[in-house]
């Protein structure tokens, strides 16, 4: 059923199973390595556990799942591998800690999740139990500056940042020093 939208994310954790990130349905549906649904968990909502609009999600090396919402959530929540609720951080907000549309969310080296706070134009670095670790750029066009940062990878010791405003994919350090640019 497409009637409310479609999905914007996804990650596959150590067993194989497909995640989605069902964002108009307020939910994220697992799917087994040979396409079956595994299940879902979450509904619309603002409780824990509850989605308004799930747009990222990654799995860690526990098997643990992280999902970054906007709406009127603007937090970042953990699941076990199951589905259940584990804990919740983050609110609307400018100041460390908080966020304005968390978008793109990854896993990097150490477990460490790397979330994109697109509206905030920074990344912000946090451990597996949500203590912030460190805040990375500010707006603008230069190297390590975003605007609208929308998606984050990680791959070894770097990131991989889109942006939507300067239309450019960034490669940093995982501590935020620039290493290069691709597109405009």
């Amino acid at each position: 059923d497409v009637e409310k939208g479609k999905p914007e994310d996804l990650c596959v954790n150590r067993a194989g199973n497909l995640f989605v990130a069902d964002t108009h349905y307020s939910r994220i549906v697992e799917f087994t390595p040979d396409g079956r649904l595994a299940g879902t968990f979450g509904s619309y909502g603002k409780a824990p556990g509850q989605f308004i609009y799930p747009v990222g999600i990654c799995c860690d090396s526990q098997g643990n799942v992280y999902v970054s919402e906007y709406g009127e959530n603007d937090r970042i929540q953990k699941f076990d591998p199951t589905g259940h609720f584990l804990k919740q951080w983050g609110a609307f907000g400018q100041a460390p800690g908080q966020f304005q549309r968390p978008s793109g969310i990854c896993c990097a080296t150490n477990d460490l999740l790397v979330v994109a706070d697109a509206v905030n134009h920074r990344l912000q670095v946090f451990d597996s139990e949500g203590s912030l670790v460190r805040v990375i750029g500010r707006e603008g066009t230069a190297a390590g500056e975003f605007r609208y940062p929308y998606d984050v990878a990680a791959a070894g010791d770097c990131m991989y940042v889109l942006e939507f405003g300067n239309q450019r994919v960034q490669k940093l350090t995982l501590e935020g020093r620039p290493l290069g640019m691709m597109g405009r």
